[in-house]
Parts: C-alpha cells; sequence; structure tokens
C-alpha cells in the first residue's frame, strides 16, 4: 500500500476517493529501556531505545491505516501525516491520511494484500530495517535488494 504524505502521486490519477483513516500505537518502554534512556541521555546524542520506540509505534499506526484502506478498496493513502508524543516513558504515534484509488494509462496500482492473519505482505530490510512492500525489489531508503522469502 502506497503511503505519500503530498495529497497526489505524481504521475497518477486519483480515480476514487474513500475517505479518512487514521491509526494510533502507544508502545511502552518499561524500566528496563527507562534506564538506558537516562543513561544515554546523561552522555548525549541520539537515544536509541525511545528511536527504536517510535519507529515501533509507527510501524503499528501505518499497518492499521493500510489495513483500513485495503478493506475500502483502496491501493493508496495521500496526504499522511503522523504525529509522536512521548509521555512517561510511553511512545504514542497517530497516522491519518486519505484513503484513495490511483490510476495511470498502465493500469491500476495494486498494492500488497493482507495475508491471512491480517498483517501486510511486507519484509523488513536486512540492511537498514525499513519495511519493503510485497511489490518493491528493493529497499527505498539504502536500496539494498529485497531479502528472499522462506
Amino acid at each position: 500500500m502506497l503511503l505519500v504524505t503530498t495529497p497526489n502521486v505524481e504521475g497518477w490519477r486519483i480515480s476514487r476517493v474513500f475517505g479518512l483513516v487514521t491509526g494510533e500505537a502507544v508502545i511502552a518502554g518499561g524500566p528496563i529501556r527507562d534506564k538506558a534512556v537516562a543513561i544515554e541521555n546523561f552522555f548525549g546524542g541520539q537515544v536509541s531505545a525511545v528511536t527504536k520506540l517510535a519507529s515501533e509505534a509507527r510501524e503499528l499506526a501505518a499497518l492499521s491505516i493500510r489495513q483500513q484502506a485495503h478493506a475500502f478498496g483502496a491501493n493508496a493513502i495521500v496526504g499522511c501525516d503522523l504525529d509522536y508524543e512521548t509521555v512517561a516513558g510511553f511512545v504514542l504515534v497517530s497516522i491519518s491520511g486519505t484513503a484513495v484509488r490511483i490510476e495511470s494509462e498502465q493500469g491500476s496500482y495494486e498494492p500488497a494484500l493482507p495475508d491471512a492473519d491480517g498483517e501486510m505482505a511486507e519484509v523488513r530490510c536486512e540492511k537498514c530495517g525499513l519495511m519493503i512492500p510485497r511489490l518493491e525489489p528493493v529497499c527505498a531508503n539504502c536500496a539494498a535488494p529485497r531479502p528472499k522469502a522462506g
């Protein structure tokens, strides 16, 4: 499922608008992560434990809107907006966008479909950890090839 922050997708036209999709995720850090964050904060730099929590929460929220959009019959989500908040060891992520159907002169874009468990058929890049949609042969972040299934 294509997610973009722009109101349209260059080279594609929106043939149908389904409406708003939203997803929220809250991830707890736990006492061990809290201590690791305190130590990293003391020495400065990026707080990897919080970064990992934010990434996990973002992926869960994005999965939620992809599933909603798929249920509508959409193949893309445009105008996506992400909001992050950290409160007392919790990372809250909210994502929203507009579920649409996009098409081009070459035909319709067909996104990855949820598997039997409702999960999107995506794999994690072995090099950088970004999720790679089923239809993409390489990672959009680092251009690493898609890992082989199995």
